[in-house]
This record gives C-alpha cells, structure tokens and sequence, in this order.
C-alpha cells in the first residue's frame, strides 16, 4: 500500500516517528514517502503519489492545523486517514473530529503495520489494538498492546524520507538518535506520567538498545549523510545499567569517535557515568532545572530535588569540561516573576552555558494542565494552545503587567543567565510590550549559544545562516 506521511512545517530535527514508522512499512514491502503541506503545489504531488492512507503525526497546539490540512486532503482523495502522536494518545477524542478515519495510542510500529497489512488483504482491521476507529456513527476503541521489549528487532529509521525532502537536514552535520525508550519519572508538566498509566500493566516501560545495535546505526549514517556531531535524544541517556555505558563508552570511542550531546536527569548523575560519558566523547549534556524556587519545583512540578542536588549535579559535569544547557519553565500557573527570576539565579549559580526558558503550555491530560484548569489558571480549551513553547502565555496571572514581565523575560532569559551585568537592563525592557525585537534577540543568542557553547561543530558562514534563518522560520 501507498502512505503519505504529510508534514505542515519545516522541524528543526528530524522527526524520529515517522522515520520509524516509514522504515518498518517499507521493509514490508509498503511505500511511504513524504509530504510537505507548507511547500507550494504538494496536493498534485500527491495526486501523483496516489496514497491508500493519509498519515498525521500530531503534537498538541499543532492539532488544528493538521485537522484543516486532513479535510482538505479528504476532499480532494478517496483515502483513509490515521492520527498519532502524543496529541492523539492523551487526547483520543480526535477521533471525533470530522474526516479523522482512526487514531492511534502510545507506541505504533506494530499496530500501523498491522492495521495496513490487514487493510491490504481487505480483512477486519477493527480489532487492531491501539487504534481507536470511527466506523458509522459509532466509535471502536481498542486496548492497547504490549510494549515492544527487544528494540534490536526495529529497523533503523528511514532517514531518506525526510533527507529527500529537507535538503537542510540532511546537509545538517548533527544528527538524532535514540538508545532507549521510557522514563522512570513523574513531572505534572510532562505526558510520561499519563504514558505510563497507559502501559502500566506493562513489566517494563524503559527499554533500550543493545550497544552493537546502536553502533551500527551511527556508523551507518556516518558513512551516507555528514555527520560532526550526535545528539542522543533519550529521555535520559544513562538509565541503562553502569555495564551497558562502560561498553558504549569503549565502543563509541573505537567505531564513531565523533563529539555527541545527550540528555540527563540531576537524580542520576554520578561522577563515574560523567567520568565514562567524558572518555566516550561526550562534549555537552543537557539537564532540566526547570524552577528556582523549592515549592514550585518540587510540589507543583514533582521534580522531588533540593538546590544542593542540582548544584551538585551541575559542578560535578563541569569538573570533568562538559558543557551544560538546562531547560526552564517560566509562567507556571500559580508563579510569579519572582519565581522566574529565582530559577533565572539559579542557573547563574548552576554556571549554565546554554540556558533555555520556554513559556509552560497547558497540555490535556498531564498533571500539571488539569491543575491549571482546576485552578482557574487555564480556561480548559485545549484547541487554543499554539504550536510553539516560545509564544504567549495561555493563562491568567494576577495582572496583564505581570503576564506582560514574565512573556518577556522568557525573551531574555538566556542573556540574563550568560551576562549578569545585564539584568539590570532587562528588568526595564520586559516592562514594554513584547514585540519582533525581543523574539529577534531571543532567537540569535540561543541559537548563537547552541552552535558555539554546545554543539561546538565547525560551522562555515553559511552554515551559520542557514541555522539562524531555519530557526526563525520554525
């Protein structure tokens, strides 16, 4: 069968779900190909492509767009349609939306082969579990499936698809990859929380690769597309066993032997994994502080640590010269400026070189979203959630003054953190309204930032440029 994975924006990375997916449909003898929605004229390349199936990969804040985009789509082909996503697994009302065939929950290797090889030979495809269907008037909803244990057996992501449609990305000298799947904690602000509940009859939720499996992905990339740096893109990169990165750590160095950045968590760092992830080739990490302030961060957020930790945490990865992004949340339903000014000094303490703030979004069926509502934080309408971390707050603080402050100290969070000697400035500037200036100074220096505090590749000028323009652009 023929599925068309369809796209409405330009991703600064690659999408690793439709990757996944259109690697395991080709490798059964299905065609997928890519298209973009944003591109003038991409209707009549997909009346050349022909497809059985219109495919939608949606997050939350994105949804109506690619609901306009599958109308427009159905009126124009005889086609089934299928959502998925994370904005489909916690929010599978979708199904209801007109023109929106099925849905599917969690993990869908599995259930969308399924479903479109059971459609090929015409037989039932209404007992496929994870998916929910409209059939008539009535909706089918099925349980869902185990989770997949041995991730060997997944084929490696079909790059090409996205490569041969974002000439960006494949010239792009970092790369994404995945290790393992799953994550042992609990944030109100995150969807693993209500992912877990969903497989918790499952025995285990975090899963990873075998080393040898991961290494011959990289080497595979590493030898077909450019490629200066890996950026892991786990949850959290050292949750496997202390065996499992000691052999990564030998092997990387021997096969790859390129910088790579991952992702870690204040809980799990010991000073003999930042020793191994050092001696692999690990040049920078990424470590969520999220709030300064204790009863934020730790009873509003759940993140359940103390300053001392993260300090610890944080000076232990920069004994051994690795550099540090953290991630923030400013505007969390309940805060104040001078919550957000406090986990702005707490990143100044924590000698963070890439600060990165974004506005709290509050996403159905998270911990965190349901208290805005219940609060009377967030009017509830989910549909009005803009596609994007950086914008404007969706919800209601003590004054449109202070809205107004904390909307544009997101703007120059990463400059406050970088350049103390300027919050003084700053404190005067979030006092105007927020304007392209502010979201122009924003998106140079983390993007400046990025390239030369973390990812660190050698970058012509016009790699420099084209960087900058894709993410003012994104």
């Amino acid at each position: 069968m023929r599925i068309a994975f369809i796209l409405n924006e330009n991703n600064i990375a690659e999408p690793m779900g439709i990757m996944y997916l259109s690697s395991l449909l080709k490798s059964n003898s299905h065609q997928a190909k890519l298209f973009h929605a944003s591109k003038k004229n991409w209707l009549d390349d997909l009346k050349d492509f022909n497809p059985d199936i219109a495919a939608y990969s949606v997050i939350s804040g994105s949804h109506n767009d690619y609901l306009k985009i599958n109308n427009q789509v159905k009126k124009n082909f005889d086609l089934f349609s299928i959502f998925g996503g994370p904005h489909t697994t916690f929010f599978p009302e979708t199904i209801k939306k007109e023109n929106v065939d099925a849905i599917c929950i969690g993990e869908g290797e599995q259930a969308i082969l399924e479903l479109i090889t059971n459609k090929e030979k015409s037989a039932d495809i209404f007992k496929t579990k994870n998916i929910w269907f409209k059939n008539g008037e009535s909706i089918i909803k099925n349980e869902v499936r185990p989770l997949m244990q041995n991730l060997d057996v997944v084929p490696f992501p079909d790059r090409d698809i996205i490569y041969s449609e974002d000439k960006y990305l494949m010239e792009s000298k970092i790369k994404r990859f995945l290790s393992n799947r799953g994550c042992p904690f609990k944030c109100t602000y995150c969807f693993n929380h209500a992912y877990n509940e969903i497989y918790k009859e499952n025995k285990k939720i975090i899963r990873w690769r075998s080393v040898k499996n991961l290494i011959n992905e990289i080497q595979e990339v590493k030898e077909k597309y450019p490629l200066g740096l890996v950026r892991f893109i786990d949850d959290i990169f050292i949750l496997p066993p202390v065996t499992w990165l000691e052999e990564f750590a030998d092997m990387y160095r021997s096969y790859i032997n390129l910088p790579f950045v991952c992702n870690l968590h204040v809980k799990t760092v010991t000073e003999n994994k930042v020793k191994l992830l050092k001696q692999a080739g690990c040049s920078a990490v990424y470590m969520a502080i999220e709030a300064g302030n204790d009863r934020m961060r730790n009873q509003l957020l759940d993140r359940n640590m103390t300053k001392e930790e993260m300090l610890r945490s944080f000076n232990l990865v920069h004994k051994y010269k690795l550099s540090i992004a953290s991630e923030n949340i400013l505007g969390l339903p309940g805060g104040t400026l001078e919550n957000d000014l406090e986990t702005l000094k707490l990143n100044i303490s924590c000698k963070v070189d890439n600060p990165i703030s974004t506005i709290f979004q509050p996403y159905p069926k998270t911990r965190l979203g349901e208290y805005a509502v219940e609060n009377g934080f967030f009017d509830g309408d989910f549909d009005s959630l803009g596609k994007s971390y950086f914008g404007l707050s969706p919800l209601k603080f003590s004054s449109n003054l202070e809205k107004r402050k904390i909307e544009n100290l997101q703007r120059f969070f990463g400059l406050g953190v970088n350049f103390p000697i300027l919050l003084f400035v700053i404190k005067v500037l979030i006092l105007f309204p927020p304007n392209k200036i502010y979201d122009l100074i924003y998106r140079f220096w983390d993007s400046y930032s990025k390239i030369n505090k973390i990812f660190k590749v050698k970058f012509t000028f016009k790699d420099y440029l084209a960087a900058i323009v894709r993410v003012l652009k994104y």
